[in-house]
Parts: C-alpha cells; structure tokens; sequence
C-alpha cells in the first residue's frame, strides 16, 4: 500500500502517533524515549531539508506536499540525530 498524506506513512512508524487538532491537522507526536508505549508524547521536530518546519494547527504535516518527499528519517533523540541536525 502506498500512502496518500505524509501523516498516513509517519503513521506507520513505530514510536510515531498522529494526533488531530481541533481544525483536523495532522500532527506527529514520538513516544522514543519514552519508558513505554503509555510514556507521554512529545511533539516531533520536522526538518524540511534541513530547516525547521513550522507545524502549526492550520497545516500539519500534511502541509508538505507528499509527492515532494523523496525519504523520511525518525531519531530517537538528538543523540542519534546528524550533527547538522541538532542546532
């Protein structure tokens, strides 16, 4: 199966949720680092091909047009990120 929204492949992810604001934007929360399956989500940190992506409740990540995205990469935390990536 091929997804149609960036949300539906992240969605796939493990250690990924998709949560739904009141308008209907998707938005990725990661519970990596978490003890458990039941440890609080945070919100995720996006970077569009290196610069922060801003989600906000109007957009989501379904603001990113998905037929643009050529790979998505989920770290743990900033420890396992690229050093280019945790500025």
């Amino acid at each position: 199966l091929h997804p149609s929204r960036l949300s539906d492949a992240l969605a796939r992810i493990p250690g990924v949720r998709i949560v739904y604001s009141p308008s209907g934007a998707a938005l990725p929360q990661t519970s990596r680092g978490g003890a458990s399956l039941r440890a609080p989500c945070r919100a995720m940190t996006v970077l569009l091909d290196g610069t922060r992506f801003a989600l906000s409740d109007a957009r989501g990540i379904d603001g990113i047009p998905w037929q643009n995205v050529s790979a998505v990469e989920v770290y743990q935390g900033g420890a396992q990120a690229p050093p280019e990536f945790n500025r």
